[in-house]
C-alpha cells in the first residue's frame, strides 16, 4: 500500500492575498463559530457544533479550521497539559492543537492525519522552527490543515515545510511531547523577555 504521504511536498515559500482568506470566512460563516464570553467547551461539544452546521466536504474542513483556532489562543503556557486539557482551557501550542483537530475531524469521518516536520520557514516572521499540523483526505485530495494562525485555511497555510514531512506515529508521540517541553518554556522565556524589554 503506498504511503499516504507520497507526492511532491511543497517546499516553495508561498504569497497569500488576504482575498483568498476572506473567501475562506465567507464561505464558513462566522455563525456557528463560539461567541461571547468563553465558557469551557470540550472536544464534544466542538463535534455538536459542527454537525449543526450541516456543511460536508471541504466546508466542514474550513469550519473545523476556523472553529479551533477560535477555541485555542496559540500558547506554549502549558506544554504538560493533555490536548483535551488544553482545548477545555482554551489554549494550547501546535501539537495540542493539531490532535484536537483530528479527532473532530475523525469523529466527523474524515480521514486525517498529524504530521510533522523539524524546520518550517513562518511567514511574516521568517522564524524557522519544527511544526505539527493536520493533512486531511477527501477523495484524491489532501490539503494541509492549520489552526495555529487565524489566516490558515484548508490547503493555505502561512508556513511552507523545508525539511521531510512525517507521519506522527506512537513512538514520536511520546518523544515529540518530552522534545517540545523545553522548546516551549524556551518560547516563553524569549517571549516575556522581549515584553520586558519593551516595557
Amino acid at each position: 500500500m503506498p504511503s499516504i504521504l507520497s507526492g511532491s511536498l511543497r517546499t516553495q515559500r508561498t504569497t497569500f492575498a488576504a482575498v483568498e482568506f476572506a473567501y475562506c470566512a465567507k464561505k464558513i460563516g462566522t455563525d456557528y463559530l463560539f461567541s461571547g464570553e468563553r465558557k469551557e467547551v470540550q472536544l464534544c461539544d466542538a463535534v455538536n457544533s459542527c454537525n449543526s452546521t450541516k456543511l460536508a466536504g471541504w466546508d466542514m474542513v474550513a469550519y473545523v479550521n476556523r472553529l479551533v483556532n477560535k477555541s485555542m489562543k496559540y500558547s506554549v503556557e502549558i506544554p504538560f497539559a493533555s490536548y483535551k486539557k488544553a482545548f477545555r482551557i482554551g489554549k494550547g501550542y501546535c501539537v495540542q492543537q493539531a490532535f484536537c483537530t483530528r479527532d473532530i475531524l475523525r469523529e466527523l469521518g474524515y480521514n486525517v492525519q498529524v504530521v510533522y516536520c523539524r524546520k518550517a520557514v513562518f511567514e511574516g516572521t521568517e522564524t524557522i522552527s519544527g511544526h505539527t499540523w493536520c493533512r486531511v483526505y477527501i477523495a484524491n485530495q489532501e490539503k494541509d490543515v492549520c489552526t495555529c494562525n487565524s489566516d490558515n485555511c484548508p490547503g493555505k497555510v502561512n508556513f511552507p515545510p523545508v525539511s521531510k514531512v512525517k507521519e506522527y506515529s506512537v513512538l514520536i508521540v511520546a518523544a515529540g511531547y518530552l522534545g517540545s517541553i523545553p522548546v516551549c518554556f524556551k518560547r516563553l522565556f524569549i517571549g516575556k523577555a522581549q515584553i520586558n524589554r519593551t516595557e
